[in-house]
């Protein structure tokens, strides 16, 4: 298609030049009877109301105007064009919002050629207020999913591209990816970085044709973590604060104590553990402390209580005396299942995010290590071979890494924090200082993680990078008062 004819007029006309020529015998013209020319047709349409796009085709030796229509699919419309090949066709492209009003128009006058046609970029200026709309007709499609997302600052968003030709076949070659702020949004492969507040084009073009994503990158959430405090109870109860350490609230305030916070899978309750009806049970309640309702009531001493994201509760229960075991439970305390039933103390049970397993620690084996099983009890298969006792295990949000504490061998008070894959492999010390650290819980996002640490005669709250870098204290207390058992909220 030559660009002999471009008019300008009220709209601007962007052009793209091609890569390939027309004449490129590797395109394919299958499907194209004598005298036909196709144009592959794509636009980004995410960042507004867009829902269908009309494409009129007319020239004066064409008897009547020709009219395709294009939908929107997940913020993008596609599609090939076919036309009589020729000169002085005018293209006039026009956006519909879902209501049926006009909203953005672009129109250029070319020359077609038979076969597929190189590339031609109409600017479709918006007609009520919107942003503008990049129209390509090329001899390939371009189109990247999401066509928008949003991202927190230091967080990434993988984008995916699909490249076609003119037959509609996938093109098996990489894009090149660019970012139209860098200072907002970093791109590499298609993984975006958010860098700093606002919205930032990301670009992905293959020979002369690009498809783009609007990605809003927003300030990075605190979000907020759940522990137990002494600070106003020797007993302990339990309080939320957000992850910077501001913002303390006191939840609970039974003079028995409690303890072992976990969050549901939506954030909106705890699950937790309390004497205060006199013997250890499991309680929920609502995240804001109100609403308690008890689910265990037995002779055992039920602890430990882990939250899986399909609604279950996994807990111990200790029968004095007897075993010490995984049990589970429905939300709503019904359906307790045994799940382990060894000599051994089997304790601090965690599930996978999609709740297929769960990893516990035990002394089945002699001194405590790790260990994960299938979500109903199958399937026990140990992780970690000390040296030392391992405990506390957590699942990082996307299933592939577990922290934990490792307590030295013989030592009494020398605990660390640890990482490792969920498979037991590539262990890695997190912390090093001269205070015992304990009960490690992953951020949402997996960046950060949260633990306590007894120092100097107190125990405080502490957050780090997943690397172990940063670590920064939350709490700060005297010595009279503990934090303990942090767990950060969905």
């Amino acid at each position: 298609m030559k660009r002999s004819h471009t008019r300008l007029g009220l709209v601007a006309l962007c052009v793209v030049a091609a890569c390939n020529d027309a004449t490129d015998p590797e395109l394919s013209t299958d499907g194209l009877a004598e005298g036909e020319g196709q144009l592959i047709f794509s636009a980004n349409v995410a960042a507004t109301t867009v829902a269908t796009l009309v494409v009129e085709v007319t020239a004066p030796d064409l008897s009547a105007p020709l009219i395709f229509n294009l939908a929107v699919v997940d913020g993008t419309a596609s599609g090939p064009i076919t036309i009589p090949a020729g000169s002085d066709r005018t293209i006039v492209v026009r956006a519909f919002d879902d209501q049926g009003v006009e909203t953005h128009r672009g129109e250029a006058t070319v020359d077609v050629v038979e076969g597929v046609n190189p590339t031609l970029g109409i600017t479709l200026v918006p007609l009520t207020g919107e942003v503008p709309v990049e129209a390509v007709f090329g001899e390939f499609s371009v189109v990247v999913d999401p066509a928008a997302a949003t991202v927190a600052v230091g967080q990434t968003v993988q984008l995916a591209v699909t490249i076609l030709d003119a037959a509609g076949q996938p093109v098996a070659e990489n894009p090149v990816w660019a970012t139209a702020r860098p200072a907002i949004a970093r791109v590499d492969a298609g993984l975006v970085t958010g860098v700093l507040p606002g919205e930032a084009e990301i670009v992905a073009s293959y020979a002369g044709v690009a498809a783009s994503a609007v990605i809003t990158v927003v300030e990075a959430t605190l979000g907020q973590i759940a522990f137990r405090s002494h600070r106003d109870d020797p007993a302990g109860d339990l309080y939320l604060m957000n992850a910077d350490g501001t913002g303390v609230v006191r939840l609970t305030t039974d003079p028995s104590g409690d303890f072992d916070p976990d969050w549901s899978p939506d954030g909106s309750r705890l699950a937790f553990w309390s004497r205060r009806d006199g013997n250890p049970e499991i309680y929920v309640m609502n995240a804001d402390g109100s609403g308690v309702v008890r689910l265990t009531n037995n002779g055992a001493a039920d602890t430990d209580p882990a939250w899986s994201s399909d609604d279950r509760i996994a807990f111990r229960r200790d029968r004095f005396g007897g075993n010490r075991d995984i049990y589970v439970m429905g939300a709503d305390g019904s359906g307790v299942t045994r799940l382990t039933s060894d000599p051994g103390f089997d304790a601090d049970p965690d599930w996978s995010p999609d709740a297929s397993k769960i990893v516990f620690a035990s002394d089945r084996d002699g001194e405590f290590d790790l260990y994960v099983m299938n979500g109903d009890g199958s399937g026990i298969t140990r992780l970690t071979d000390g040296p030392g006792l391992d405990f506390n295990p957590r699942w990082s949000a996307d299933g592939s890494k577990i922290a934990f504490a490792r307590r030295a061998p013989g030592s009494t008070n020398d605990a660390r924090i640890y990482v490792m894959n969920a498979d037991g492999s590539g262990i890695t010390a997190l912390t090093s200082g001269p205070e015992p650290d304990f009960e490690p819980d992953w951020s949402p996002d997996g960046s950060r993680i949260v633990f306590w640490r007894a120092c100097c005669s107190q125990s405080d709250i502490f957050v780090m990078n997943a690397d172990g870098s940063g670590v920064v204290a939350l709490t700060d207390n005297d010595p009279a008062i503990g934090d303990f058992d942090p767990v950060w909220r969905p």
